[in-house]
């Protein structure tokens, strides 16, 4: 039942019951599952930082969950995780994202917080011999919590390391 109330049917019943068989040492398990009506997303409000550019606002307008949707907690993570991916492939290495359900008896209100972190880009100059692509790839932003100067510049001197130039400082 807990189950059931996570994806979204607060309102499930299941009965069990066991059926004897002609062997003593075996029951037969009878479960039945009745679901219920969903809970329903009723709204949903995006909660930004004031101030966020329409740029940032386009970004989140795409959270894969919206109003008419079940509120399946699982599905529910999967579009905070889906939409943080999206914003640090954007550049917000910082991004945050988590939802909220405010419920009421037919469903709820799906309030779906972003904190957004500041916009980094990346520009590399008097770097001849690679792409910026191939050197964004090569700091692998995003992929750790901390992108202190310091472990970018290291990042760097392995990439060219790997490549043949041992002198990269």
């Amino acid at each position: 039942r807990v189950f059931l109330a996570r994806r979204g049917f607060p309102r499930s019943r299941v009965t069990v019951s066991s059926v004897d068989t002609d062997d003593p040492l075996r029951v037969l398990l009878d479960i039945t599952v009745e679901p219920g009506s969903p809970r329903v997303i009723l709204r949903r409000r995006l909660e930004l930082p004031s101030g966020s550019t329409r740029r940032l606002r386009a970004l989140v307008e795409n959270y894969d969950a919206d109003a008419g949707d079940r509120a399946d907690e699982e599905q529910l993570g999967h579009a905070d995780r889906a939409l943080e991916t999206r914003l640090q492939q954007a550049g917000h290495y910082d991004a945050r994202v988590s939802h909220r359900l405010e419920l009421s008896a037919p469903g709820g209100v799906l309030a779906v917080v972003v904190a957004p972190g500041p916009r980094y880009r990346a520009r590399f100059r008097g770097h001849r011999s690679f792409t910026s692509l191939a050197l964004t790839e090569a700091l692998s932003l995003g992929e750790e919590q901390s992108a202190s100067p310091e472990r970018l510049r290291a990042r760097l001197q392995v990439f060219y390391a790997a490549h043949g130039f041992y002198d990269a400082t």
